[in-house]
């Protein structure tokens, strides 16, 4: 038996909170992931109330119990990831998923990422690779791989430990190229699974996406590489991912404000006022 003390997040009930929020409030409700997507969404929504849940379970708790209660006037975000969407056929109504498979890779496909490139890195080296929207391109084919793994390990619940591996470490900084067998053996290594490395490729050859793309902290990664060498000359301790993510982040305000998206989620709560 645990002796844990519970923390107050553990004891918050979010759809309990909303209910009494929408007691005193008559705005539209927007239930979000983390405090991530407040940060690059609140300056676009006006007379909205925010409600960053702390985890995407948290997300789908609260909202399929405010269904189960009827109640209205909300809406909520969270990335697709690697999830089969039929398992949130019935929050469909409510929802207004990313157009890619989270936020920062639909920041990435809205252009964010190049201006990223073309604050931090060099423009001679930009413009000799082709411009940043092409860089772009490859770091997506760089990962590509990495992104059918990720897909096939949720789809086929193969247990693999993502998060233990250093994606960043595996890309050559001379040429940009993934070290992919280097990658899988790391992967392997660091889960518990009795898969082997021929498992691994024949997955990543055999495998078809769902057409949401890359992760985008995937693309992130190489596009720190990147600008280690190819298109810029920082230090690896200035170009982590977490820095990258901050920079995408801050980067995003005119193309998502300008973007097909926030129309149609700002033309949703629209309607729901």
């Amino acid at each position: 038996m645990s002796d844990a003390i519970p923390s107050l997040r553990d004891l918050d009930n979010l759809a309990d909170r909303i209910r009494q929020h929408q007691q005193a409030s008559a705005l539209p409700v927007l239930i979000l992931e983390g405090p991530d997507d407040e940060l690059v969404l609140q300056p676009h929504l006006k007379s909205v109330d925010l409600f960053p849940a702390g985890g995407k379970k948290r997300v789908i708790r609260a909202v399929r119990q405010l269904l189960e209660w009827n109640l209205g006037s909300f809406l909520y975000i969270v990335d697709s990831d690697f999830d089969p969407q039929a398992q949130y056929a019935d929050m469909a109504t409510v929802g207004h998923p990313y157009s890619r498979r989270d936020l920062e890779a639909m920041m990435i496909e809205l252009g964010a990422l190049c201006l990223v490139l073309e604050h931090y890195g060099s423009s001679e080296k930009l413009e000799a690779a082709g411009g940043s929207a092409q860089v772009v391109r490859e770091l997506e084919n760089c990962i590509e791989p990495v992104t059918i793994l990720r897909f096939w390990n949720s789809r086929d619940n193969m247990g693999l430990a993502f998060d233990k591996v250093d994606l960043a470490s595996k890309i050559d900084l001379q040429s940009m190229e993934l070290k992919f067998q280097a990658f899988c053996m790391a992967l392997l290594a660091a889960s518990e699974s009795s898969l082997c490395l021929n498992d691994l490729l024949s997955a990543a050859n055999e495998t078809e996406l769902d057409g949401l793309g890359h992760r985008g902290k995937d693309v992130l990664s190489a596009a720190g590489v990147a600008l280690r060498r190819r298109v810029g000359s920082l230090q690896k301790a200035a170009v982590d991912e977490a820095l990258l993510t901050s920079a995408l982040h801050l980067s995003s305000g005119l193309p998502l404000s300008k973007s097909k998206w926030m129309r149609e989620l700002k033309e949703k709560l629209d309607r729901l006022e």
